[in-house]
């Protein structure tokens, strides 16, 4: 079910984009999730989003913002995960082991994912064989999306919010 306060969200989400602006990136490499939990256990393959600071910022935002609305609530896949202690600290506080520790050190590193394989190998070839440079270069990130999380892993958007020029 969606979320009982869900207009609320959506609100804040909206203020939020409203006072930030978009974010300039530079691709600058493959970033590799090995044991991607949240892709079944396969290898991720992502291009890594440079400078962090700035996109660590926003999350922090978003996460401040949103934090109070969240009821309590623990994503099904971790309510009774064994956690290593930074991601059981960000879990039992937030909701989701990948956002902050508790002296707020940000643990997501910002990425665009690309792929997923469930093979490691097929991962290392796929690397090797797509050069960095046909991927690298400039962009900027210039929303907010808020989506649904199905227990399932399925994502549905809902909607999303543009930031500031």
């Amino acid at each position: 079910a969606l979320a009982k306060n869900l207009k609320d969200v959506e609100n804040k989400l909206q203020t939020l984009a409203s006072t930030e602006s978009q974010i300039p990136i530079n691709i600058t490499d493959w970033q590799t999730f090995p044991e991607d939990k949240l892709a079944g256990g396969g290898t991720t393959i992502a291009l890594r989003a440079d400078p962090p600071q700035s996109i660590h910022s926003l999350q922090k935002k978003v996460v401040n913002a949103l934090n109070p609305l969240r009821q309590g609530q623990i994503h099904p896949r971790y309510k009774d995960a064994t956690l290593p202690r930074p991601l059981d600290e960000s879990n039992k506080t937030y909701g989701y082991p990948f956002i902050a520790s508790s002296d707020n050190t940000p643990i997501l590193i910002p990425h665009i994912s690309f792929c997923s394989f469930q093979n490691p190998e097929h991962a290392t070839e796929f690397q090797k064989s797509s050069p960095i440079e046909k991927y690298s270069g400039h962009s900027k990130f210039t929303k907010l999306a808020l989506y649904r999380l199905y227990e399932d892993d399925r994502t549905e958007l809902i909607r999303e919010f543009e930031l500031r020029e």
